[in-house]
């Protein structure tokens, strides 16, 4: 692993920060001032300050985010989730969901965690979706066509009806307003939109309750 990123995810910081620190000479390896390209090797030290760095222990939560709440750790933004929770650490979301949309979140201080899984392509998201129409198969064969966003195409979701105004949507990529831009090319009114589930992390599994969180340990395995 390279210096930076050792430093970077082992005390949480931002790359600016870490920019500030190497500039000012406070981040050594054995000692030594070194470019922060370069790997670490086995055996060797890195210190801040003279403290030395040790691999972060990791946690993770789950969060079921009311409608108002704002995935921010920006505390002067009114309704961040930060300010929601009482969590001692410098955790951030795995990925967001808009101010009007409830449901799962994942809270973790592993950037690893965090950029695996928003890249990856085979992590599933499951949402319930309510419309005001009556859905008939012509509003179902819109919501799983392959719209763009931002220029780009997405992977077609899965969709299931539930009943006649509710729908399952299961994606893959989960594009910025994805579901939202979806319900709309099918010429439809969103009424509710819900996150169940992420991999096989199915929200009614923890029995959490609308703005409670639970702290979770095996959580790779369900990803």
């Amino acid at each position: 692993m390279r210096i930076y990123s050792y430093v970077k995810n082992n005390l949480n910081i931002t790359k600016s920060e870490v920019m500030a620190l190497d500039k000012e000479g406070r981040i050594l390896v054995n000692g030594m001032k070194m470019n922060l390209s370069r790997n670490i090797r086995p055996g060797e030290v890195v210190t801040v300050d003279g403290v030395v760095i040790k691999d972060m222990e990791f946690s993770y939560y789950l969060y079921n985010k009311p409608k108002g709440v704002i995935c921010t750790n920006n505390r002067s933004v009114s309704g961040n989730i930060i300010d929601k929770l009482d969590i001692d650490k410098r955790v951030y979301t795995v990925g967001r969901l808009d101010k009007d949309t409830h449901g799962l979140i994942i809270l973790t201080n592993d950037n690893r965690f965090t950029h695996y899984v928003l890249e990856s392509k085979r992590i599933e998201k499951e949402y319930i979706v309510e419309v005001k129409e009556t859905i008939d198969d012509d509003i179902i064969t819109r919501l799983a066509e392959s719209i763009m966003i931002n220029g780009k195409p997405t992977i077609p979701a899965v969709v299931k009806k539930i009943d006649s105004n509710h729908l399952s949507f299961i994606l893959i990529d989960g594009r910025y307003h994805e579901v939202r831009e979806l319900v709309k090319h099918a010429r439809c009114h969103l009424v509710d939109l819900k996150r169940i589930r992420i991999g096989k992390i199915l929200l009614d599994d923890y029995n959490l309750e609308e703005g409670k969180y639970i702290e979770v340990s095996g959580i790779k395995e369900l990803i």
